[in-house]
């Protein structure tokens, strides 16, 4: 595999869709493929949204994809990242940052931001040492920056020296 493109072919374009529409009984199965890090309860982890990606996702949702949304998905130059965190209450996440650490070189994400918080817990009060609150944290990356081939770990920065590395290999990744 090529790894993650900044620029998609025609073929591309169409091999995400259809590999989408033809997997809409297992929205596992998509995401899967562009996950990283623990999912078991209550650990960080997060999706990889190249271009590729985004339209399968749209295929496997049975949306009809307009020009106008193609040429969107196209004219994109940041690479997402989003990261599912856990925190003791809302706002946890405001001042969370994130990073690529290729080698020794660090690349900044253009922009970060937390999504809407949501409590853990709904019907109960969580146990002691469970979190209360979990957000998903949007990171973009100018994939010009990016070394496709080069090792690379994803690193939320929570602050007060605490981070959380995910390895990841941008080579497997359409």
């Amino acid at each position: 595999m090529d790894g993650i493109k900044d620029r998609l072919t025609t073929e591309d374009e169409r091999e995400a869709i259809l590999w989408g529409s033809t997997n809409r009984s297992s929205t596992e199965k998509i995401n899967k493929c562009y996950l990283f890090g623990k999912t078991e309860e209550y650990n960080e982890h997060g999706l990889i949204w190249t271009k590729f990606f985004q339209l399968a996702r749209l295929g496997y949702l049975g949306a009809v994809i307009s020009d106008t949304k193609l040429e969107e998905i196209r004219r994109v130059q940041n690479l997402k990242i989003t990261i599912v965190t856990y925190g003791d209450r809302e706002g946890f996440a405001d001042n969370y940052h994130v990073h690529l650490k290729q080698g020794e070189k660090k690349i900044l994400a253009q922009i970060v931001r937390p999504g809407k918080y949501e409590p853990t817990h709904l019907a109960y009060p969580p146990k002691p040492g469970e979190p209360r609150s979990k957000t998903i944290v949007e990171a973009f990356f100018l994939y010009s920056e990016i070394d496709r081939k080069a090792k690379t770990v994803i690193v939320l920065d929570k602050g007060e020296d605490i981070e959380v590395p995910f390895p990841v290999d941008f080579s497997r990744y359409k």
